[in-house]
């Protein structure tokens, strides 16, 4: 622990040292800048604050700084703390895991399903162009070994280039991100740090926490990715049902783009000739259907790859994504691959195939699940407004809670539509509309698991959820005769923890959504920390969420319904 702390700390000093040389070269003439000695000179009074708790001297020394000067001195210090975050990030990744306190039985994850899930929140998030530079200085960061030690060893001229180049580039957007630079964002997060970090996480788990050594062995799916980027339309009304379906479409491509590259690189070191290893039957009979599919291709594959199997295949599987191939048959082809180098002396290979498997089937082609969420009152105003526009009830919001829900069911059970695309809605009736129709045609292009959830902020009722299920059901988002999507109420405040109880028993004593829930095989239950939290205060808002975890626990087990609770961990105290 002690050579770790001095390698670490060593790392993050060799670093703000290439930055203090671009601090100085930015701001200074001739080797010498007085913001330079101004901002060491903060940092060593800081330090010193740390120690003595007398804050005076230091304040007198900043609080009376020029707004250029004071601006200097901020992104000094701004850069300094992300050049410390980049160490950080470095070290936790590459640090071994020295030992493990789970227990070696496999079995005990065969029920565990992690999910987290990335929420928008444009005003704290990152210019993509400054993560790139951020990225691109881990690059420059690597490993030297040392007797038994690792060192950290930074590339100097490197740093020095990528400092200047931030130092130089704008912190912030000057206008407000667009919900396709949100977008965007999420997808850097995925595609250069979520997707690499997947096939490491379950070599860790088999290898150095179940210490199981046989390269035979695949361990199952326990994480699952989900998004509220471009489908979470609560307080922003330009996340619009067009572009939920854009944000699948960008999703998709941006995976399928990183399968190939990763076939590429299969395609790159996997050549062994057909003279030199045997090749498995069913990988034989996959390779022969798939040159079927594409006969003008077959010559000119063999002759740039003759006898070399893998090679073929693994063109002809690039060749299918760009076309059109389900999750499953790409899974099969992974299969046969694997499977024929393992019977032929190929085991210690089978690390890129593996980690292609473990990124398969932890992403698949959704790259993510989208969430969508909206307001209940807002879900309030379009059913009120559908069901005027087609007389079925004129005075829905004067009706009582009772009175709502018994509508909302007899109209969830008949056959009759509510809906008509003739009806003149306003238009924010139409766009709540437009979601499901839109979900509706995403999972009908064979895109089932990309859209799973229908979150509904500030869920105070039954009737809440209820109004949700009948436009699904209206727009026909239904598989296996039941509305396709698992409807989750988001309770948030004090009252609505409270009270979530109530509402979740009366919900499940309703057939036609036990029903729901029970062919769907999930309730999913949304908590509220932040809102939580500035309702009732830290203490008071968790003593409730722990209440309610209980309590909504029992309900579910009472009525045979398995419940998953989704913490929505807002809020600063949260993170």
């Amino acid at each position: 622990m002690e050579h770790y702390l001095h390698s670490f700390k060593k790392l993050i000093h060799d670093l703000g040292e290439v930055l203090g040389q671009v601090i100085i070269h930015q701001t200074g003439h001739d080797g010498k800048s007085e913001i330079f000695d101004l901002v060491e000179d903060i940092r060593h009074r800081a330090a010193e604050v740390r120690q003595s708790g007398e804050v005076e001297e230091l304040k007198e020394k900043t609080e009376n700084l020029s707004p250029d000067v004071a601006l200097s001195v901020i992104r000094s210090f701004m850069i300094y703390f992300q050049c410390a975050n980049t160490c950080e990030i470095f070290d936790t990744k590459h640090r071994t895991i020295k030992e493990s306190k789970l227990p070696k039985d496999i079995s005990v994850i065969k029920d565990i399903m992690i999910e987290p899930v990335l929420t928008a929140h444009p005003t704290e998030a990152k210019r993509r162009t400054v993560l790139k530079v951020l990225t691109r200085l881990l690059d420059h960061i690597s490993i030297h070994k040392v007797g038994s030690s690792d060192e950290y060893i930074v590339d100097k001229a490197k740093c020095y280039e990528e400092l200047t180049i931030l130092w130089q580039t704008e912190e912030i957007r000057q206008l407000r991100p667009k919900v396709y630079q949100e977008v965007r964002g999420g997808l850097y997060y995925l595609e250069n740090v979520i997707f690499d970090m997947i096939p490491q996480f379950y070599r860790d788990l088999k290898e150095r926490v179940f210490e199981i050594k046989d390269p035979k062995a695949l361990l199952p799916k326990i994480v699952n990715f989900g998004s509220w980027i471009g489908g979470d339309r609560d307080g922003n009304p330009y996340v619009t049902s067009q572009v939920t379906v854009d944000t699948i479409s960008s999703q998709r491509a941006s995976i399928v783009n990183l399968y190939i590259q990763s076939l590429n690189h299969l395609r790159d070191v996997f050549t062994q000739g057909s003279s030199r290893v045997k090749f498995a039957d069913n990988f034989l009979v996959s390779l022969e259907k798939d040159k079927e599919l594409f006969p003008d291709f077959v010559r000119k594959l063999e002759d740039e790859f003759p006898g070399e199997l893998y090679r073929q295949k693994v063109v002809l599987m690039t060749r299918k994504l760009q076309s059109q191939v389900t999750e499953n048959e790409f899974m099969r082809d992974l299969l046969f691959i694997r499977e024929s180098l393992l019977g032929h002396r190929g085991e210690h290979l089978l690390g890129p195939v593996d980690d292609l498997i473990m990124q398969l089937q932890t992403f698949g082609f959704n790259f993510v699940t989208l969430d969508i969420r909206e307001n209940s009152e807002k879900l309030g105003a379009a059913i009120s407004e559908i069901l005027a526009v087609s007389d079925v009830c004129t005075d829905y919001d004067s009706l009582i809670e009772a009175e709502k829900v018994s509508l909302l069911t007899d109209l969830l059970n008949s056959k009759r539509p509510v809906c008509s695309p003739f009806m003149r809605l306003q238009q924010a009736s139409l766009e709540i509309i437009n979601v499901f129709a839109s979900v509706n045609i995403i999972k009908n292009r064979g895109a089932r698991n990309a859209i799973e959830n229908y979150i509904i902020s500030m869920t105070e009722d039954v009737s809440d959820i209820l109004e949700a299920l009948l436009l699904a059901k209206e727009a026909g988002v239904i598989f296996n005769d039941v509305v396709d999507l698992n409807i989750v109420p988001l309770f948030e405040t004090i009252d609505d923890l409270r009270r979530s109880r109530e509402v979740f028993d009366k919900l499940l004593s309703i057939d036609y959504y036990k029903n729901h829930v029970q062919k769907r095989q999930l309730q999913l239950i949304m908590l509220g920390y932040s809102d939580s939290n500035k309702d009732g205060g830290y203490v008071t808002s968790h003593w409730e969420l722990y209440k309610a975890h209980e309590e909504l626990h029992r309900i579910a087990s009472d009525h045979g319904i398995l419940l998953r609770l989704f913490h929505g961990r807002g809020g600063t105290t949260g993170r």
